[in-house]
């Protein structure tokens, strides 16, 4: 088997695997939202241990975030609280959109077991990230739902604003028409009743289909409004809508207040008879009932027996409201006990988060700290080698410098050794030249005798001619030295007088070879008469 083989073998596998758990997160969503939450929960469940091992981290991000929001829908908080802690642990960048699915779920959660700050904060934070215009219209919605819930109205006011100017940019009528209801809500809640019928009725005109829920959750808003105000036949109206769906829907299994509310508008009407047709059809159903719905039944049971005078059967309804006050007390006293648990759980999370943060971030500024010693270390030594790398260039630079300059002045001194040695020489070379001045002064004196001496012995006798003649050859011989003596002086006189010819001729390029002799003789102080000689 290839290499090329085995690569296609392990890709094919891969993408076979993510596959699979797409599919499996697609079909589980499409059931939770059909509301079969424990079929839903067992398609995930069948993905094992080692499919979400080899899988990514935002594939196990997802995973443990689904199983969190079908617990929550199934009210076991506990278990939704434990996977959404072993979502946070798997590190993922809070831009990715899987990190909103987490926010809405961690957010219904809290909604559910009461801890509204937190659920407030989630959603908050969902809003402030959102993007998308119909997104930030769902969160808006939420926000303002949960600051209604906790009697915050002024900011449920203004989300709901928010909620309805994204609606109108959007120009979409069923999103119009909740943020519309959503002020009618705040406008109850401030008892502005007359303004609030308003705007319900102004959402309620952007439904076409009357069984819709929201539309009939107008209905239960208007029914209120109308039985606040006594119109109790309006208010029939409204209410007898909601029992009517409730009836299709067994909505009332969860929560009879509004068919609740129904009984007491048709017996404030003299409806007697229709209202003990409402609770007969509710009494069908009373062992299916929770203890919150069961509550309200019996309330309207009360409230027709007290119609009709029956104090006894008033008195044993009573009796059993009671009862259930009391269960309905200690149901509540354990539901908070396990949100308390539940919010405690999740607090010491969120600190030991917290801790872990500090930690790692007191690491983080350790290394820091040790990197920027070093970084300070490292500035420092090469601070240092460049200061002695400088001090060295510069004493470089000044032994340069100063071998130059004794080098400057050797030649100098050299210059001046060799200027000294010149003169000292053209002293000497003056010095012949005086003499050689002297002795050929005493030549013109030889040759003048020289030449009396021959006219002389032209008129003596042979003998005479003779010794006179001898005495002439050793007058020659003396001549013959100095004529030496003079070559020799000419010589000299040339190599002084030669630099003193060359810069005469530069300075004065058109003088002849006559005018430059002269000059040299003027140079060497000789008189005009020697000079002409």
């Amino acid at each position: 088997m290839t290499i090329k083989t085995i690569l296609l073998a392990i890709i094919l596998l891969l993408v076979r695997e993510l596959l699979g758990q797409n599919a499996a997160f697609i079909k589980s969503s499409q059931l939770e939202f059909d509301g079969k939450l424990n079929e839903a929960e067992a398609i995930l469940l069948k993905l094992n241990d080692e499919q979400l091992t080899n899988s990514t981290k935002k594939v196990q991000f997802e995973y443990f975030c689904r199983l969190a929001s079908i617990k929550v829908k199934q009210s076991k908080f506990q278990d939704a609280l434990s996977f959404l802690l072993k979502a946070k642990q798997i590190e993922i960048s809070s831009f990715d959109k899987i990190y909103g699915y987490y926010i809405s779920v961690s957010a219904d959660l809290f909604e559910k077991i009461g801890y509204y700050s937190q659920a407030i904060d989630f959603v908050r934070m969902s809003y402030n990230n959102q993007k998308d215009s119909l997104e930030k219209f769902f969160e808006a919605n939420r926000l303002g739902g949960l600051f209604y819930q906790t009697d915050q109205m002024d900011s449920a006011v203004r989300y709901f604003n928010l909620q309805q100017k994204l609606s109108q940019n959007m120009q979409n009528k069923i999103h119009i028409a909740s943020a519309t209801n959503n002020i009618g809500l705040s406008l109850f809640k401030e008892n502005k009743l007359n303004e609030a019928i308003k705007q319900f009725e102004k959402a309620e005109n952007f439904f076409q289909i009357p069984n819709d829920g929201f539309y009939i959750s107008i209905q239960e808003n208007l029914g209120r409004c109308y039985a606040e105000l006594k119109k109790y036949s309006k208010a029939i109206i409204c209410l007898r809508k909601v029992y009517i769906f409730g009836l299709k829907s067994k909505s009332f299994l969860n929560s009879s207040k509004y068919e609740h509310l129904l009984v007491s508008c048709l017996i404030n009407a003299k409806e007697l008879n229709e209202a003990k047709k409402v609770e007969h059809s509710l009494m069908k159903f009373y062992s299916k009932m929770n203890l919150k719905t069961k509550y309200h039944v019996l309330c309207i049971q009360n409230e027709i027996a007290t119609a009709e005078g029956d104090t006894r059967k008033s008195k044993l309804i009573f009796d059993k409201i009671k009862i259930i006050l009391t269960q309905r007390e200690k149901e509540k006293k354990d539901e908070l006990n396990n949100s308390n648990k539940l919010i405690a759980t999740y607090l010491i999370s969120e600190a030991n988060t917290k801790i872990e943060y500090e930690q790692k971030q007191k690491l983080n500024s350790q290394k820091a700290l040790e990197l920027k010693s070093k970084e300070s270390n490292l500035i420092l030594v090469t601070f240092i080698s460049i200061f002695i790398i400088l001090v060295i260039g510069i004493f470089v630079f000044y032994q340069n410098f100063a071998n130059k300059r004794k080098k400057s002045l050797l030649e100098k001194e050299f210059l001046e050794l060799q200027e000294e040695k010149l003169s000292l020489k053209v002293g000497i070379q003056e010095k012949n030249l005086t003499e050689f001045a002297i002795d050929h002064s005493k030549k013109k004196e030889l040759s003048k005798d020289f030449i009396s001496k021959l006219k002389y012995i032209s008129a003596l006798e042979d003998n005479e001619i003779k010794n006179e003649i001898k005495v002439i050859l050793n007058e020659l011989k003396t001549r013959q030295s100095l004529d030496k003596r003079v070559e020799d002086l000419d010589q000299n006189t040339e190599m002084i007088l030669l630099n003193f010819k060359n810069k005469l001729f530069q300075l004065h390029p058109s003088l002849n070879k006559n005018e430059i002799e002269l000059c040299s003789l003027i140079k060497l102080n000789l008189s005009n008469k020697e000079i002409a000689s």
